[in-house]
């Protein structure tokens, strides 16, 4: 945080409160902590400490913070480059000025480039030891032309006997979320290629209607690049439902263990023209929701929404996708986009499609757009498929001890 006063901190008087390491404004006390030698502290509400970040290619990174307060939550967020990084971060009471706590942050996208990351404080009353950045993944994806025929890589978890969402894990290229429909309660699976359950994630709420898919997104369309899980319960074989729900959850990262995850957040919502049943589910370049509805007509509609737990929220149409050229089964089962390479691939119980969009296009477009037929596995009921981190993709079914297929990239 070299460079003064507006240029690598802002403290809100001109003394070192600490009389530690420096002497400019910034207030620097020395720790008892072995892991550090001296923090920040004396915090007031908008100030900042800012540090250089130069990083090779785009990178998924985890934050931990080292913090202790001794009577007083404070809160703190993160800008990049003078953009909003995060919303604001709670800062625990830790019981004394030192007694130190690691509060962490998964899943940050931060961009190839030398930055400027700026802590900046919400609420006062805290100290901060240190913070450290680890990178957890490539943010990178390329697209393919010609993808392997299916290759089986393992057979699902026990738990995971009525398989119908699947969605790649932002910190490994073989690690995954998943999980059940109509016949299980409202609770997440993560599981390797080879099918070995990691972790189980089951929401404070129980209750699950249809669970039908899951994508993955920012926890915010405010510039916050967290990871979080967005899960589906959208499934209305009768298409009766008064309301569909979708779950917002942060991802969590390891994937091990067993936990109750209390911190998501729920949005209730309704189609503008009635109920619908749907299967799929996406998260698109405005981080908003993008249902495919699932029929027997050999079409779909395309609706959006944005996350609003606050109120109801409207689908709204926005595109009908005619598939009437194929011969088989098309009722949509399943869909994961590519915001990078704006590439959606679905799938129904005979087929996998990828349309690939232009610069320009949205998925409002979708009607417009060409689509190619792709290699899909022979599943008994397949109802789940996801990008994979390497411009590859991958299909799981329901069933009992059924198969993870993976299809890879040729060129």
């Amino acid at each position: 945080m070299a460079g003064g006063e507006d240029v690598g901190y802002h403290d809100s008087d001109v003394a070192n409160q600490g009389g530690q390491y420096s002497t400019e404004g910034v207030d620097i006390g020395a720790t008892n902590d072995p892991d550090a030698d001296y923090y920040v502290g004396w915090t007031e509400t908008a100030e900042w400490v800012q540090y250089r970040v130069s990083l090779v290619k785009n990178t998924l990174v985890d934050i931990h913070f080292r913090v202790a307060s001794e009577w007083q939550q404070g809160a703190i967020h993160l800008e990049l480059d003078g953009n909003v990084l995060t919303d604001s971060i709670p800062i625990p009471v830790t019981g004394d000025w030192h007694t130190w706590q690691t509060i962490n942050i998964f899943g940050i996208t931060l961009p190839s480039g030398t930055h400027s990351l700026r802590i900046v404080v919400d609420a006062p009353g805290f100290n901060l030891n240190y913070i450290d950045i680890v990178e957890s993944g490539t943010a990178d994806v390329s697209a393919c032309n010609n993808y392997s025929q299916p290759v089986k890589t393992g057979q699902l978890p026990s738990a995971l006997n009525e398989a119908s969402g699947i969605v790649m894990s932002s910190y490994s290229n073989e690690q995954f979320w998943g999980h059940n429909d109509s016949g299980d309660s409202a609770r997440l699976y993560g599981f390797n290629s080879a099918g070995t359950l990691l972790a189980t994630l089951s929401l404070a709420d129980p209750f699950a209607f249809d669970w039908e898919d899951i994508a993955r997104g920012k926890c915010s369309a405010q510039n916050n690049l967290q990871s979080c899980l967005f899960v589906g319960d959208i499934g209305d074989n009768a298409k009766v439902r008064g309301n569909i729900k979708i779950h917002r959850i942060p991802e969590q990262n390891p994937l091990s263990g067993n936990q109750v995850i209390t911190s998501y957040s729920s949005m209730t919502a309704v189609y503008e023209d009635g109920p619908h049943n749907a299967e799929a589910l996406v998260i698109d370049e405005n981080n908003d929701l993008i249902i495919l509805t699932k029929s027997t007509s050999k079409h779909f509609n395309v609706y959006r929404a944005a996350f609003d737990s606050s109120q109801t929220g409207t689908f709204r149409l926005v595109g009908d996708v005619d598939l009437s050229s194929l011969p088989n089964d098309t009722q949509i089962t399943g869909a994961d986009y590519q915001i990078d390479n704006k590439r959606l691939i679905v799938r129904t119980y005979s087929y996998v499609l990828e349309f690939e969009l232009t610069a320009n296009q949205t998925l409002d477009d979708l009607a417009l757009v060409q689509w190619r037929q792709l290699p899909a596995a022979i599943e008994p009921q397949g109802e789940a498929i996801s990008y994979g981190g390497s411009a590859d993709y991958w299909q799981i079914s329901e069933g009992v001890n059924a198969s993870i297929w993976h299809i890879g990239c040729l060129d």
